[in-house]
């Protein structure tokens, strides 16, 4: 062996290196967890998959990893002062590092596999603890030293992270990445236009819809001036699926966002952002949430500019995003989220005002000499709801919940367990409604201030809505109750004064093509939306979701057809919840009827129509 790579052996085997942290992160850690979680890379090209790998390499495992060992050492330095062995300090503290993290992440592996029911959940914490006294008497046992047994090699870490920088660095120089989309010929006169998404935003609890709490005044005062749609629908229950049906005017089952990003093919023939940048429009972002980013939307190259505000100590995200697009997929898993997740992050409080300053910059900044398209994601109303004073205890005065990591509601039925279920986290829900409801007004009155809100069309909408019924908490998950796909939309037309009320049924996929045609620009073919005043009378509207995360994988498809709403679940079902359920939702708007028994002719109907959709795309809902 040549001398210099023997020396670099002699490091990483050295009882001080860092190597077994960075082998249990990059060499165990990283291929487990993008093996187990497909749905972050589902429909990525090999050469996005590599980027997210290399990214998730560069940026999350090994940056934690030399955190990790900076503090063993900082700390043992710190020890030695009172004349313990520095040397014997380290090694132990390196050594322990690795194993909790090697058992750390097998519980996380196993858990996974194994969580189907809360008793055998309980039955599996008990035997983990047995497994980890087990190990723990091991390790005092005389000349024992796991290090030696760690199954890893240990340079497996340093090679991983040697390609991932090189990776990364093809990536930040843009190899293989679509080049931005510009305009093709002149630039046409045609409005601004502003698209305010609200993440986790249910419909009920906004005043325009009957919220019983004043949550929302300035959105009043907006829709005052605009069109209310009364009975709009998400496509689906979580952010990125319902993005993606928003932006390409697609439901889940075509452009199958709900398995990872939405298609290419999809995106590139169909995207709103693209439609409006060949056609001149200056197009910019601020975003704060990962799912809902240009990024993961495979929208990123449609994009003049953008900010992308997220609840990760990476401060400079929102620039690194515009050079590496994988960086967000590679921060949603590892060891980065589950550190921020054990800490209270201050700018939590401030995920309303600061990136709406931020829009407001690049507002301002916007080229005159040709139309603007903004698109303003704001994260307030998800979980954690802890809303900044004086918002805090405004709807909801019990001691209780009041800090953002006691305001993390649990998903699924699991929230039934929890005493601050429903009612206390639906006050702080409608608390940081009541924040974000705030923000916009001071948005709408610098637009005003500033000559923009008259000759701007302004939709307002959600990406899905959130649960605090049925025992059910958060969203996503196989249920699709009223709760998670009811949810807001207000369209202000250019110097539109007076309020405007449709009762019709809609979705998000008709939002792309109704924007596209207020505008003036052609509806690509493929758009299975249409136009909010061409779309035919008597058309029903389906949400659905794949679960990827609450257990075995489900499939879920819901139809609504007049007051007529059915909802049919397949795959591994283990939830206290019927797999079909059909509501007459103008006599029981709480769906707590479930009239499938009561009426079979009804809920045949429409489970045909569901089955006819799946069959026209050559989905087996059985294999879902």
């Amino acid at each position: 062996m040549k001398p210099r790579l023997a020396k670099i052996r002699i490091l990483l085997e050295h009882d001080l290196s860092p190597a077994p942290i960075f082998a249990v992160f990059v060499g165990y850690w990283l291929p487990l967890d993008w093996l187990l979680s497909n749905g972050i890379l589902g429909g990525a090209s090999p050469l996005e998959k590599a980027y997210a790998i290399a990214s998730s390499a560069v940026f999350n495992y090994g940056l934690v990893a030399l955190v990790l060992s900076g503090l063993i050492y900082l700390i043992a330095g710190t020890l030695y002062l009172f004349k313990f062995s520095l040397r014997g300090m380290v090694r132990t503290g390196m050594s322990l590092c690795a194993w909790l993290g090697f058992l750390t992440i097998t519980k996380g592996v196993l858990y996974r596999m194994l969580f189907h029911s809360a008793p055998m959940a309980l039955g599996f914490q008990w035997f983990w603890r047995g497994v980890v006294v087990v190990l723990a008497l091991l390790m005092t046992w005389k000349g024992w030293n796991p290090r030696k047994v760690l199954a890893i090699p240990m340079g497996l870490g340093a090679a991983i992270l040697a390609a991932g920088l090189i990776l990364v660095a093809c990536e930040g120089s843009g190899v293989g990445l679509p080049p931005p989309v510009r305009a093709k010929g002149p630039v046409s006169a045609r409005p601004d236009i502003l698209l305010i998404t609200l993440d986790a935003t249910s419909a009920r609890h906004l005043t325009m819809y009957g919220s019983k709490r004043p949550t929302s005044p300035n959105l009043q005062a907006f829709a005052n001036g605009a069109l209310t749609l009364d009975h709009f629908y998400a496509n689906a229950n979580w952010t990125r699926s319902g993005i993606a049906s928003l932006l390409n005017g697609a439901r889940p089952w075509t452009h199958q966002g709900d398995l990872g990003a939405p298609r290419q093919e999809v995106v590139n023939s169909q995207n709103l952002v693209k439609q409006l940048a060949l056609a001149g429009y200056n197009t910019d972002y601020v975003g704060t949430n990962l799912f809902a980013s240009p990024s993961f939307q495979r929208s990123l190259p449609f994009f003049h500019r953008g900010r992308l505000f997220v609840s990760v100590p990476v401060g400079i995200l929102g620039d690194l995003g515009a050079h590496f697009p994988s960086l967000v997929r590679s921060l949603w898993l590892g060891p980065v989220p589950m550190l921020y997740s054990h800490f209270d992050f201050r700018h939590f409080l401030e995920k309303t005002r600061t990136p709406i300053a931020a829009a407001e910059r690049l507002m301002g900044q916007a080229p005159s000499n040709r139309p603007s398209f903004f698109w303003l994601h704001l994260v307030t109303e998800h979980d954690p709801y802890a809303a900044p004073p004086p918002f805090m205890g405004s709807f909801e005065r019990s001691p209780l919940a009041r800090s953002v990591r006691t305001t993390q509601t649990h998903y699924g039925f699991g929230a039934k367990a929890d005493p601050c279920y429903p009612g206390i986290y639906e006050g702080r829900y409608d608390e940081a409604i009541r924040c974000m409801d705030d923000g916009l007004g001071g948005l709408f009155a610098w637009m005003k201030a500033t000559g923009r809100y008259d000759r701007t069309l302004i939709v307002i909408t959600a990406d899905h809505g959130e649960s605090f019924s049925h025992g059910y908490g958060g969203h996503g998950g196989p249920l699709l109750s009223e709760d998670l796909i009811h949810i807001p939309c207000l369209i202000k037309r250019p110097y539109q004064h007076s309020a405007e009320r449709d009762d019709r049924l809609y979705e998000q996929c008709d939002l792309a093509p109704t924007l596209l045609q207020m505008v003036g620009l052609p509806i690509p073919v493929g758009i299975e939306g249409y136009p909010i005043s061409r779309k035919p009378e008597g058309l029903p509207v389906f949400s659905m979701n794949h679960d990827l995360a609450f257990g075995p994988p489900t499939f879920s498809v819901a139809i609504r057809l007049g007051d007529w709403k059915y909802v049919e679940h397949w795959g591994h079902w283990t939830v206290p919840w019927p797999r079909r359920e059909l509501y007459d939702l103008a006599e029981d708007p709480g769906e707590h009827q479930n009239l499938v028994a009561t009426r079979p002719d009804k809920a045949a109907d429409l489970r045909g129509r569901i089955l006819m959709e799946l069959a026209r795309r050559h989905i087996n809902p059985e294999q879902e």
